[in-house]
């Protein structure tokens, strides 16, 4: 039991010696060998690095849960005992850990079918927008004076991508730099919007979830989400892109 317990802890919160930093020999809390005092911009990064290894989004943590995980997490830091034995709160700690995830999942994908249904209801009242076979839903803002990309085109873009409520989950343009990628490699909303607009061109895509990241979602996008893309093709190749795709365009994987 006790095994099984640690290892249920340490990967809730992942504070384990693999990652953690170098000691020196005066005592801890002292720079080794002279390393330079982290900032906090650096010790932020680092949390977040924790929390997204231990994948802490999938357990929806209220404000007042992740307040308790922090003081935990803090105890642990300074070298001081858990608030409570493991061997206690082990059997319910280790049910929260394997219930809690499809409990959130469940609601978020509930969530997401509702949200993305009344937002295309809505949408298709509109008649500067189409709508194709899939289920895409898109208008051209400009055509473009370039030759339109193909499945087996490589596509320089810059884009910003934003749920329906308005929310950018992510940018090339705030990142400075264009996104390069084959395009039979992204999303099926890409590949089929990108090719109605050339080169010069800007289109905007409404993307159902089947046609992105489905009911699984990833990473920081819900499962069930309609995305939004405002995009600008800057250039079409027939070369392999020199760049990997940049999140979110590399479709979710397979299923098994």
């Amino acid at each position: 039991m006790k095994q099984s317990i640690y290892f249920a802890v340490v990967a809730f919160v992942a504070l384990g010696p693999v990652c953690a930093p170098a000691q020196s020999a005066s005592g801890p809390g002292m720079p080794a060998g002279g390393s330079p005092k982290p900032s906090d911009e650096m010790l932020e990064v680092y949390g977040w690095f924790l929390g997204q290894q231990m994948e802490l989004y999938s357990f929806g943590f209220s404000d007042a849960e992740i307040a308790a995980v922090n003081r935990g997490i803090a105890a642990a830091a300074n070298g001081e005992e858990a608030a409570a034995d493991l061997e206690s709160v082990g059997p319910a700690l280790q049910e929260f850990l394997g219930s809690r995830p499809a409990q959130v999942q469940q609601r978020r994908l509930e969530a997401g079918r509702d949200e993305q249904e009344k937002f295309f209801a809505e949408l298709d009242k509109n008649p500067k927008v189409t709508k194709t076979a899939s289920g895409l839903r898109y208008e051209v803002v400009a055509a473009g004076p370039g030759p339109k990309p193909t499945l087996g085109s490589t596509v320089v873009a810059h884009y910003t991508g934003t749920y329906v409520d308005g929310k950018v989950f992510d940018s090339s343009i705030n990142r400075g730099e264009p996104a390069e990628f084959a395009l039979d490699g992204v999303i099926e909303g890409w590949q089929e919007g990108l090719q109605l607009v050339g080169m010069g061109g800007r289109i905007k895509l409404y993307v159902p979830d089947n046609l992105a990241y489905g009911e699984a979602g990833r990473m920081n996008i819900p499962p069930a989400k309609a995305l939004i893309f405002d995009v600008e093709i800057v250039d079409v190749r027939t070369e392999q892109p020199k760049l990997a795709p940049m999140s979110p365009l590399t479709p979710p994987a397979p299923a098994p």
